[in-house]
């Protein structure tokens, strides 16, 4: 087994084929596999697909502004052949996030997900709610700095073998 190290990373494992999966940086070519793994985990840690018409939204609140926004700590687990099947994202600045969420997210996606006007009725809603509402993540005004982190792994491969991923 070998030893892969990216930033100071540093992640072993073999799946089942053998082949070594690592972690690396996000590249623009994992778009849709991100956006894949964000679907297939975003409702509680299962399957979201058949919750949203929209299979854009789940990604747009919860993987693509890391890219956009935080692309340094944007990472990917790699089964080794080149695909991502997790991902590490991340902002070293949680209050600073949620601005640029707010002021430059949030205005590229408002139009395909409106801000509902009444109390939310329908888990799409919900979404939309949530997603109009960045400043949710900024748990202390006082403290600067704070980062934060999301993980998602959607396949076996990377769950249980080592790779931190739940």
């Amino acid at each position: 087994m070998r030893e892969r190290s990216h930033s100071g990373i540093v992640t072993r494992m073999k799946t089942e084929t053998m082949t070594e999966s690592f972690v690396r940086r996000y590249r623009p070519s994992d778009r849709t596999a991100l956006a894949d793994i964000c679907v297939r985990t975003a409702h509680k840690g299962g399957d979201s697909s058949g919750l949203y018409a929209d299979s854009e939204l789940m990604p747009s609140i919860f993987a693509y502004p890391y890219v956009e926004l935080e692309l340094e700590f944007a990472f990917v687990l790699d089964d080794g052949a080149g695909r991502a099947v997790g991902y590490v994202l991340g902002a070293a600045d949680t209050n600073r996030f949620a601005l640029r969420f707010r002021t430059e997210w949030l205005p590229k996606v408002a139009a395909r997900y409106p801000e509902p006007a009444r109390e939310p009725a329908t888990p799409t809603e919900e979404m939309a709610r949530l997603l109009h509402t960045p400043e949710r993540m900024v748990r202390d005004t006082n403290s600067p700095r704070i980062p934060h982190i999301c993980t998602s792994t959607c396949c076996r491969r990377g769950r249980g073998a080592g790779t931190g991923a739940p």
